[in-house]
């Protein structure tokens, strides 16, 4: 566990086999009382390779997402498709980082998710992102 500042990080890159994913997400549950100082910030990297659906998430993963706020835990889940993404893992994230879409399927779930249009998604280049929800100065600027 890395401290920084104000957050403590947990971390689990690259896992290529879901059980392992899981077994972290439950080992990582034991540490979160709701009374520590700090908020524990969690990475699930490649989400979408190590959830079972893009339907509702269940057991320790699921319960990360949306009990796990209560318990000091913020999750940051990443993936590079989002239709491939579960249906918990983007309604439990208050802010979603939008880049350039390579498919029309993922640039409508996005601005359905995060209503942006569609129009302004596909229209991302390189590096450009959205930040959502929409804050002031949070609009994209061209490179």
């Amino acid at each position: 566990m890395l401290e920084r500042g104000e957050w403590q990080i947990i971390s689990l890159r690259w896992v290529s086999f879901e059980i392992h994913h899981l077994k972290f997400c439950e080992i990582v549950k034991g540490f979160g009382n709701g009374e520590h100082a700090k908020l524990l910030h969690v990475v699930c990297e490649e989400v979408p390779q190590v959830t079972e659906s893009v339907g509702k998430e269940v057991g320790p993963y699921g319960w990360l997402l949306s009990v796990g706020r209560k318990f000091g835990f913020v999750v940051h889940s990443v993936g590079q498709r989002v239709v491939e993404m579960s249906k918990t893992t983007l309604s439990q994230s208050e802010y979603k980082w939008i880049g350039a879409q390579k498919s029309k399927a993922d640039a409508k779930r996005f601005a359905d998710e995060a209503d942006i249009p569609i129009k302004d998604i596909l229209n991302l280049k390189n590096w450009n992102t959205f930040l959502s929800p929409l804050v002031l100065g949070n609009l994209p600027k061209e490179s």
